[in-house]
């Protein structure tokens, strides 16, 4: 399985975005994580990682075979782990 990450553009993120990937990728140490453009096979879990709740990134087609997430807030930690979990079983 890999997961494939596409950030917003951060123009108004409240949080830092790439710090929270970052402990979700040490939450699953066995399983690959690239950015959404890098090269290779199209992604088994997408998420999308938004900076805020207005959620303007375009993720409207990025799609895993195994699911997708959105993160609109640091809240979102523990259920992004939940799907990237139920999606890597």
């Amino acid at each position: 399985m890999i997961v494939r990450v596409k950030y917003c553009g951060g123009c108004n993120a409240s949080y830092d975005r790439a710090a929270l990937v970052k402990r979700i990728q040490e939450m699953f140490p066995s399983i690959p994580f690239a950015h959404a453009d890098a090269p290779g096979s199209s992604p088994d879990f997408a998420l999308a990682v938004c900076g805020c709740s207005v959620r303007c990134a375009d993720y409207k087609n990025f799609q895993g075979s195994l699911g997708r997430f959105v993160i609109a807030s640091q809240n979102d930690f523990f259920l992004a782990c939940q799907e990237i979990e139920r999606a890597s079983r």
